[in-house]
C-alpha cells in the first residue's frame, strides 16, 4: 500500500510538473524541498524542453534525498541560465555534478550543497567558473580542506555569506582569510565537548 502511494505521488508531481509547462512556457523558480519519498524522474522529460531548462533561474530540491545522480547531472548540463541551486542532503551529488555547473551555470550565485559527499576538486570547479557566487553553504562536508576556502579568499570577490563545518582539512586561519574579505556573514560550525555550536564572524 505503501510503494502504491509512492509511486501515485511520483506521477502526480510528473503530470503536475508538465501541466506547469503547458501553462507558462517561462517557468523560472521550481521549489519542492522535502520531499523524502519521490525520486523525480518526471523532471527529466520536463527538462528535456530546452526551452524550459534555460528559464529556469532557481531549483530548491533541499532534502529531497532520494533525488538521484540522473535527475541531478540533467539538471547541471541543461539549466544553463541557473542561478540558485539549494540540493542540500540531496545524497546523489557529488563532484561531477560540482564540474557540470561550472562548465555550464556561469551565473550561479546561490549553492547550497551541505550534507554531500562533496571534494575540494568539485568545489574548485565553481569557485573558478561563477564568479558571481554569494551564498555558499557546506556543512557538514567533511572532505572539504584550506584548498577551497583560500581559493574562495582569492576568486569569489562577490561573496557575502558561507556556511562551512570545522572539519579536520580546514583550519581556522584558512577560515579567516574568508572572513577577512568582508563578507556579511561567516558561520563555521564548531564541535567541542560533543556539543555543536556556531562561531559566527
Amino acid at each position: 500500500c505503501c510503494c502504491f502511494s509512492i509511486r501515485i505521488l511520483t506521477m502526480i508531481v510528473a503530470v503536475v510538473a508538465v501541466v506547469v509547462v503547458d501553462i507558462q512556457q517561462k517557468l523560472s523558480t521550481l521549489s519542492m524541498y522535502c520531499n523524502e519519498q519521490l525520486t523525480f524522474i518526471g523532471l527529466i522529460s520536463l527538462l528535456s524542453s530546452q526551452e524550459t531548462a534555460d528559464s529556469l533561474v532557481k531549483l530548491n530540491f533541499r532534502a529531497c534525498t532520494q533525488l538521484d545522480y540522473a535527475v541531478l547531472s540533467t539538471l547541471a548540463t541543461t539549466c544553463s541560465n541557473l542561478e540558485h541551486l539549494d540540493a542540500t542532503r540531496c545524497v546523489g551529488f557529488d563532484d561531477s555534478i560540482l564540474r557540470c555547473l561550472g562548465e555550464t551555470c556561469r551565473n550561479l550565485s546561490v549553492l547550497h550543497v551541505s550534507g554531500t559527499e562533496i571534494t575540494d576538486d568539485g568545489l574548485l570547479h565553481v569557485i573558478y567558473n561563477c564568479p558571481l557566487l554569494r551564498s555558499l553553504q557546506v556543512l557538514p562536508c567533511a572532505n572539504l580542506t584550506d584548498r577551497s576556502m583560500n581559493a574562495l579568499a582569492q576568486r569569489c570577490h562577490n561573496l557575502e555569506e558561507v556556511f562551512v563545518g570545522a572539519t579536520p582539512g580546514i583550519t581556522p586561519l584558512a577560515v579567516k582569510h574568508v572572513q577577512e574579505m568582508g563578507l556579511r556573514r561567516v558561520d563555521v560550525l564548531i564541535y567541542h565537548d560533543n556539543k555543536i555550536s556556531f562561531t559566527v564572524f
